[in-house]
């Protein structure tokens, strides 16, 4: 378990978790299989000399894409005047921590959800703000910059360090 953690799901109805979204767990993070398929002892998800898994670096509240192989890296936002939108998703279990996904399969949520993380980048948001993700963090979407659109700053905006995010149930431009 990753005590560090400061991701919180959040939900406006008394349903636990997020609001319509879809989950992916079966499959894993690059750097996993990364490291699998070159058979590297104490790798991320692999284990060390002393047989105990290492953590990966994905956590809980970042953004995410799948690669062209089928696996998970953190994800950006393209520019869509030169390029298709991306289906993007939010971790809701990282390969970071311990807590059943130590082998490196993510659990990656879509749709509409409402969730606060301290995956940012930036100082500065303000309720109602429009969000990109870059690397795996989200960030202020301006006018013009054409990166697709992956969320809104909800009402608590930016507190002690975690933002409020509305996620998208679309991706588009």
């Amino acid at each position: 378990m990753d005590f560090t953690n400061t991701y919180q799901i959040l939900t406006e109805t008394p349903k636990d978790g997020a609001y319509a979204c879809i989950a992916l767990s079966t499959l894993f993070a690059k750097e996993v299989a990364d490291a699998m398929a070159a058979g590297t002892p104490g790798g991320y998800g692999m284990p060390d000399s002393q047989w105990v898994y290492q953590q990966g670096t994905i956590r809980p509240g970042q953004g995410i894409q799948l690669t062209t192989g089928g696996q998970w890296e953190l994800g950006t936002s393209p520019t869509v005047n030169s390029a298709l939108p991306k289906a993007l998703f939010f971790v809701h279990e990282g390969d970071k921590d311990f807590t059943g996904r130590y082998m490196g399969k993510l659990t990656a949520l879509r749709g509409l959800a409402r969730f606060k993380t301290s995956a940012i980048s930036g100082s500065s948001f303000s309720p109602g703000d429009a969000l990109y993700m870059s690397s795996g963090n989200f960030v202020l979407k301006v006018q013009g910059d054409n990166r697709q659109l992956v969320g809104w700053v909800g009402p608590d905006g930016l507190r002690n360090g975690l933002l409020d995010v509305v996620f998208e149930a679309a991706s588009w431009g």
